[in-house]
């Protein structure tokens, strides 16, 4: 239950990226963490599904690094995520059928059929086919090349791995739908500028709060982040901008004031008589109210 949404800017030359930080346990939810973000060098790192998981994920990236100084160049990185997630998604999905047996996935394909037989190697697969459309988790990795203007937007999932070069935008979790309806509606591409794209992703983010509480957070954090320039700094830390909660509160009533969905007041008593057409010229206790005065969000709800 969460969201997740990266789009390019400047022609590339900016990607702006936005979290809720919303933790669920079953019917438990609550605002737990600052940012679904984690930074390694200047790739920024941001999933949807299980924190554990992502972490161990992003171990198994930190291993490949150890091994190979290469491993988060521009040239090797999608290879090195895609890697970590698919070994991640391989072990949880096997551990509970495989630990009772002390085999490891590597062990079990290559010797699980000779061990177990035919019927039981077969039983054991579907299992571990169960237990793998149960992981579900998300990830976006974002940052550049070697040219200042050669943004990346990489996302990984149950689904497979996509590149979001041409279109230039993404977004993951269970508020994807939303927020992508509303990155599309608002005509976001590469091309458009810094404010235009703050705008829309901060609209994107805060249209996908659509269940009051129950499936995406409403704490947001929006990071700006560009390519470092030659001579910067470059000791590791993240070089992204996050915008302060002053101009986050201003862009949501922003939001709320422009773009926030709801029936306008000077309509209603024309879909009100459309209604009572279709109802004997009956007219609803609620409709009559809202003719008279705007309804407050409380009662939109309920």
């Amino acid at each position: 239950m969460t969201v997740c949404i990266a789009a390019m800017c400047d022609n590339g030359g900016r990607i702006v990226t936005a979290t809720d930080g919303l933790v669920s346990l079953g019917n438990v939810t609550g605002e737990c963490v600052l940012a679904r973000t984690e930074w390694k060098g200047d790739w920024q790192f941001m999933y949807a599904g299980c924190g554990a998981n992502f972490s161990l994920v992003m171990e198994e990236i930190e291993n490949a690094c150890v091994q190979d100084q290469d491993a988060l160049s521009r040239r090797r990185i999608q290879e090195t995520v895609r890697k970590a997630y698919r070994t991640i998604v391989s072990r949880l999905s096997s551990f509970e059928v495989l630990s009772p047996f002390d085999l490891t996935m590597a062990e079990f394909m290559d010797s699980g059929r000779k061990s177990f037989g035919n019927e039981g190697y077969e039983e054991l697969i579907r299992a571990i086919k169960v237990n793998g459309t149960e992981i579900i988790d998300q990830m976006i990795v974002t940052g550049w090349g070697h040219s200042p203007h050669s943004a990346m937007v990489y996302e990984i999932g149950p689904a497979g791995d996509s590149l979001h070069t041409g279109m230039g935008f993404t977004s993951i979790g269970s508020g994807s739908h939303v927020a992508h309806t509303m990155l599309v509606l608002l005509g976001q591409a590469r091309h458009r500028s810094l404010a235009e794209t703050i705008f829309n992703v901060a609209c994107a983010k805060f249209s996908s709060e659509k269940s009051g509480d129950l499936d995406v957070g409403k704490s947001t954090a929006i990071y700006v982040c560009q390519k470092r320039k030659d001579g910067e700094n470059k000791s590791g830390e993240s070089y992204g901008i996050v915008i302060g909660e002053d101009d986050l509160a201003l862009l949501r009533s922003l939001w709320e004031a422009h773009l926030k969905p709801r029936i306008p007041d000077e309509i209603r008593p024309e879909i009100v008589k459309i209604a009572a057409r279709m109802d004997g010229d009956a007219v609803s206790m609620r409709d009559m109210l809202g003719s008279l005065q705007h309804i407050p969000d409380t009662l939109e709800r309920g």
